[in-house]
């Protein structure tokens, strides 16, 4: 017959072996790997670049804002904004 106290030996006892072997640990490796292959693809649509400030802070630096269809798929300094210079 099995106690509650052999119950939960056995589980605390399972779920320290798990931990302790290196089979989460690759498992957890092969998947960076395996989404690190992956292509970049672009979204397809109407692309337009928007010149907008940054407010994370006072400054406000100039960004220039690459968008695909109201979508934002990149962001970098504004080259030509006096604050800044990109």
């Amino acid at each position: 017959m099995l106690t509650r106290r052999d119950f939960l030996k056995f589980v605390v006892g399972g779920a320290v072996g798990t931990l302790f072997s290196p089979l989460p640990w690759r498992m957890a490796d092969e998947m960076v790997l395996f989404s690190q292959t992956w292509t970049y693809q672009p979204p397809k649509g109407k692309e337009k670049w928007v010149y907008t400030l940054c407010q994370l802070c006072p400054g406000g630096c100039g960004l220039k804002v690459r968008k695909i269809d109201d979508r934002v798929v990149k962001i970098e300094g504004n080259q030509l904004h006096p604050v800044n210079r990109g």
